[in-house]
C-alpha cells in the first residue's frame, strides 16, 4: 500500500486545514506586501500551528496570491540553527534548504548566485514579478545573514523582480521577543524587513474552533475529488442521518474548560493546532471510526482524546508549569 492509499489524516502531516488563525496571518502578510514592504515578522509558541500554516500558503499559493496586483509565487524554508561562520555557509544553509542543486562546494559568490536565480527563474516561469519566501525557525537567523539577506534583495530588486521575505519565528525559543524588535535591530533592518509584526496564536474561542471542526466535514474530502468529508470516511452513518461536528463544539468547549480548571490553569487559553488536530484525530479514528452506531461524540471520548493528545502537558509548558501531573 502506497501513502497516496491511506487516508490523509494517518498520515504525518497529511493535510492542512484553513482556520481563523491562517487567515490573520495570510492577511497579516498581504497587508505588508500591499504597504511595498519587503518582509514582515511573526512568532508564536512551541506547536501552535505555525509551521501548518506556512505549509497551507504554499501548497494553495496561487488561491492567496491572486489578491495581490500581478499574482505571486511562494516557497519555504526551514532555517537550520547553529552557528555559520562566513556568508558562503549562510547561502549554502538557505540552498539546501531550498533543494537546489549545485556545483561541488561553489564559492561563496556563486552560492549566492543560486539563490538569486532560484529566486528569478520561478518568477519568470510563472509570469509574475513577486516571491513570498517564507523562512520557517527565523530566530536562527543573526544579525549579520539578516545583513546578507539585504544583498540578496538588492539584486532581485535590480532585476525587476520583488522578493518578499516573511519570517516565522518560535517566540519560546531564545532570542528577541518580537515587540522588541524595533530597537533591538539597526534601521535599515527594520526598514526593510520588520515593519510590520505579528503574533501567531492557536484556536481563539467558541467560534473559531466551531469553524475549525465544519473544514473537516464541509472542506477537507478523501479521495480529493470525491464528496467524501472526512467525517463523513469514519461516520458516514452518522452523517447521512443529519449529524454536524461544528454543532458539538460548545461540549467539547466545556469539557475542556473544565480540565483546565481541575488542572489549576484559567478556564480559556488560545487551543494549539497540535492538541487539536491531535483531538479530532482520536475522536474520528477511534471513536467514531470503531463504533457503525455513532452518533455523536460524548464528554467522555472528549476527555480521552484529549489525554491522548497530550493538551495538559502542552498547556503546563507553555504555562511553565511542566513539573505538573498531566491528566
Amino acid at each position: 500500500m502506497s501513502v497516496s492509499d491511506i487516508h490523509p489524516i494517518y498520515v504525518p502531516k497529511g493535510f492542512q486545514i484553513y482556520t481563523r488563525p491562517l487567515e490573520r496571518y495570510m492577511n497579516f502578510i498581504l497587508s505588508n506586501i500591499n504597504e511595498d514592504h519587503h518582509g514582515a515578522i511573526a512568532e508564536g509558541p512551541g506547536r501552535t500551528g505555525k509551521t501548518n500554516i506556512l505549509r497551507y500558503l504554499c501548497n494553495h499559493q496561487t488561491q492567496w496570491l491572486q489578491n495581490v496586483i500581478g499574482g505571486g509565487v511562494a516557497a519555504r524554508l526551514i532555517m537550520p540553527g547553529g552557528t555559520r561562520k562566513s556568508d558562503g555557509a549562510f547561502y549554502s544553509s538557505m540552498g539546501d534548504a531550498l533543494y537546489l542543486t549545485a556545483a561541488d562546494r561553489p564559492i561563496g559568490s556563486l552560492k549566492k548566485d543560486r539563490i538569486i536565480d532560484f529566486v528569478l527563474n520561478r518568477c519568470g516561469a510563472a509570469g509574475v514579478n513577486l516571491m513570498v519566501l517564507f523562512v520557517d525557525n527565523a530566530q536562527h537567523i543573526s544579525l549579520a545573514e539578516l545583513d546578507y539577506l539585504c544583498g540578496i534583495d538588492d539584486v532581485i530588486e535590480e532585476n525587476g523582480v520583488r522578493l518578499f521575505i516573511a519570517f516565522m519565528r518560535q517566540s519560546d525559543a531564545s532570542g528577541i521577543d518580537i515587540s522588541a524588535v524595533a530597537t533591538a535591530y539597526p534601521s535599515h533592518i527594520v526598514g526593510r524587513f520588520m515593519m510590520g509584526t505579528h503574533r501567531v496564536t492557536g484556536l481563539r474561542g467558541f467560534a473559531e474552533v466551531a469553524h475549525a471542526l465544519q473544514r473537516y466535514q464541509h472542506s477537507n474530502f478523501w479521495p480529493v475529488e470525491s464528496d467524501i468529508s472526512f467525517v463523513a470516511n469514519f461516520a458516514p452513518s452518522a452523517v447521512a442521518n443529519g449529524y454536524e461536528f461544528e454543532s458539538q463544539a460548545p461540549m467539547i468547549m466545556e469539557v475542556v474548560k473544565d480540565i483546565r480548571v481541575a488542572a489549576g490553569l484559567t478556564p480559556e487559553n488560545d487551543w494549539p493546532m497540535k492538541t487539536f488536530t491531535s483531538m479530532v484525530k482520536f475522536l474520528l479514528c477511534n471513536v467514531a471510526g470503531r463504533d457503525p452506531a455513532f452518533r455523536s461524540f460524548r464528554p467522555e471520548h472528549i476527555r480521552a482524546a484529549l489525554q491522548a493528545s497530550g493538551y495538559l502537558q502542552l498547556e503546563y509548558a507553555h504555562a511553565g508549569l511542566l513539573g505538573r501531573n498531566a491528566a
